[in-house]
């Protein structure tokens, strides 16, 4: 739904390992994005990098 090109990666924050999802999963982020991932996952969980 929301394909781009924005690489995805999921950190595990007990340990800080890091898994970068293939390209195939790459997003765009526009704030209606965001506001649904923050909304599941908690706003601490939701980090947007350039």
């Amino acid at each position: 739904m929301h394909k781009g090109n924005v690489k995805v990666i999921v950190e595990n924050r007990e340990d800080g390992s890091k898994k970068a999802f293939p390209s195939k999963y790459n997003v765009q982020i526009p704030d209606e994005f965001v506001k649904k991932l923050t909304g599941l996952l908690g706003f601490e969980c939701v980090i947007v990098t350039n």
